[in-house]
């Protein structure tokens, strides 16, 4: 495949991204109740771990998505692993069903958990205060696992109220891919991405273009086309310091300057090109983004990194492209970025709870995170696996992942969270965005509608 890459300096100059920064505590990510310490709290004792072999025996039943079975593939390689680690006496059993949220929540009313329950992470605390999941720090500081050692803007949304209710281990990011053949045609040096908003502008007008009717024939960015959907809002919100909720997460605050602004930018981008209806129409039924992309209808593709090996690579192997992190507004010169993460939960009837978080850590181990991470196209949830050169072996495309983690933002971890992230994206975004509703008013409604969700499940959860 013909890759050309962005040189590093000329992503990030100007940035202020480096080794410190990687370090850093997550920048932009929705605030969440503080982390604690594994250790607080501790005994004088060390705690003995509850994971070492022949501490742990019986069945460890383990609901995933179909992707990562853990019966087979690499997810089978860790279950076999696992089990000879606990010298045979004990077995991993996989299950995939359909529809985990449902079917997960459904089991726990019956009182039949699975040990462990793969879901998002902004169902973590929702599963912990209706007793679907169970609190993990206990177990996080019985077996002295140390959570400095693991991204904290991977881990955030999974506390509530000082309890870990999730633990991730399947995350990604976004990250904007550039149509090489397009910015040519443009007269635009791909080594030379927009870094700011203003430039992503010029870049959008020189790509796009219509035919003499007028009808929008190349996009030079459809905002929303990729995987991270009418969630992209969140990032220039996110990014101009704007948030959806107060740090204790029972106040919606997404009406807001900031969000007025981020919406108005992101209109902008749909003006610049004849309009929402005008992109829209280029869109057609039932075709992928990114086959858009590869066939050259947009100049610039917002999608996971992973989109690279699991559709480009394969559907696409002559295609050269580039890739820069996401524009900036010059007012605040902040990074972000979309990212969600699939997590485990352990069910609150659970039969072998102790055998489900030894599972658990097991598969957080360095070896098997990479390994994991490697397979599947994901983060590294450890931060010296991100580092490893085995991890990135020098690629500047998953360095400049790295680089972005600290800046991730995702969905909130927060009682209602799913019906709250419905109403944040539609039909809000879309309103705006079209000109349907000023951006003022879209914003009232969504956030007159999202306090109602959030106080009901407080009075709920109150009572």
């Amino acid at each position: 495949m013909k890759t050309v890459h962005v040189s590093r300096r000329g992503l990030l100059a100007g940035a202020g991204i480096g080794a410190a920064t990687l370090l850093a505590a997550a920048c932009g990510v929705q605030p969440a109740a503080e982390m604690a310490p594994a250790d607080a709290e501790a005994p004088a004792d060390e705690p003995k771990a509850m994971t070492e072999p022949g501490a742990v025996e019986g069945v460890v039943t383990v609901w995933s998505p179909t992707k990562y079975d853990f019966g087979s593939d690499t997810g089978g390689e860790i279950s076999n692993a696992f089990r000879e680690a606990y010298d045979n006496k004990v077995r991993v059993v996989g299950s995939t069903p359909a529809s985990l949220w449902n079917t997960v929540i459904t089991a726990a009313a019956a009182g039949s958990s699975p040990d462990v329950a793969s879901g998002g992470d902004w169902f973590s605390p929702e599963w912990g205060l209706t007793g679907v999941a169970t609190d993990l720090l206990p177990r996080v500081k019985a077996s002295g696992v140390d959570m400095s050692e693991f991204w904290e803007s991977l881990f955030a949304e999974n506390y509530w109220d000082g309890k870990l209710y999730g633990f991730s281990y399947s995350p990604d990011l976004r990250v904007m891919y550039m149509r090489t053949e397009s910015y040519l045609e443009a007269g635009l040096d791909p080594d030379n991405p927009p870094q700011y908003w203003d430039e992503m502008e010029e870049v959008v007008a020189k790509t796009s273009k219509v035919d003499a009717g007028g009808k929008l024939t190349v996009s030079g960015y459809a905002p929303f086309w990729g995987s991270g959907g009418h969630n992209e809002w969140i990032v220039p919100l996110t990014q101009l310091g704007g948030s959806r909720f107060s740090e204790d997460r029972w106040t919606v605050t997404i009406n807001s300057p900031e969000a007025v602004e981020a919406l108005t930018w992101l209109k902008k981008i749909f003006d610049l090109q004849g309009g929402w209806d005008n992109v829209q129409q280029l869109r057609g039924q039932g075709i992928r983004s990114n086959v858009h992309f590869n066939d050259g209808r947009i100049a610039n593709y917002w999608a996971t990194y992973a989109e690279r090996g699991e559709w480009l690579r394969v559907n696409a192997p002559d295609l050269s492209f580039h890739f820069m992190t996401y524009p900036r507004p010059r007012s605040t010169d902040k990074h972000a970025t979309w990212g969600g993460t699939h997590t485990w939960h352990i069910g609150n009837s659970a039969a072998n709870p102790d055998g489900g978080w030894a599972f658990i850590e097991f598969g957080a181990r360095p070896e098997w995170n990479l390994k994991f991470a490697k397979r599947f196209d994901r983060i590294p949830i450890r931060i010296d696996v991100t580092h490893s050169e085995e991890f990135h072996e020098n690629d500047p495309f998953l360095l400049t992942q790295n680089e972005m983690i600290p800046h991730r933002v995702g969905n909130v971890g927060i009682p209602g969270a799913e019906a709250l992230r419905r109403r944040w994206r539609i039909p809000l975004v879309d309103d705006v965005t079209s000109g349907k509703l000023t951006p003022q008013e879209g914003l009232a409604s969504a956030e007159h509608d999202m306090q109602a969700i959030l106080d009901e499940w407080k009075a709920r959860i109150e009572s």
